[in-house]
């Protein structure tokens, strides 16, 4: 069975319509050729030091999310879903258990990143500045 990389789909994209919309989400919008280098980026700050395999993605229907799971494809990561309603022991428990290497959070995931949260989420944690 041949493996399938979603970041592979999106690297074709951007060679070959680099100023197409690839994502809407309200009024935010962002091309192949932006995405596939916010993706890049991301990959890079993943790919520092130990192999990361696992990513948390605390975050919602956002760019920023959306980013985090190409990012993690195109580092070779699997990515995991992260739900913005649970309660912060929840969130805690599961880090301790899924031992994620690293963790991805838009607007909304960093709000709930409290001293708590933080002290049991992975070392590396990746909170996209919007001012950029």
């Amino acid at each position: 069975m041949a493996s399938f990389n979603i970041a592979l789909t999106l690297a074709k994209q951007a060679r070959t319509r680099p100023s197409a919309c690839a994502i809407s989400v309200g009024k935010e919008q962002i091309t192949y050729g932006e995405l596939a280098t916010e993706a890049a980026r991301l990959a890079g700050a993943l790919a520092t030091g130990a192999r990361t395999r696992r990513v948390g993605i605390l975050g919602t229907r956002s760019i920023e999310a959306y980013v985090g799971v190409l990012g993690a494809g195109w580092a070779g990561s699997a990515y995991v879903p992260l739900n913005l309603k649970w309660p912060t022991e929840r969130l805690i428990a599961l880090f301790k258990e899924l031992r994620l290497d690293a963790l991805v959070a838009d607007e909304a995931g960093a709000r709930l990143l409290s001293p708590e949260v933080l002290e049991a989420a992975p070392d590396l944690v990746v909170v996209p500045d919007k001012s950029e």
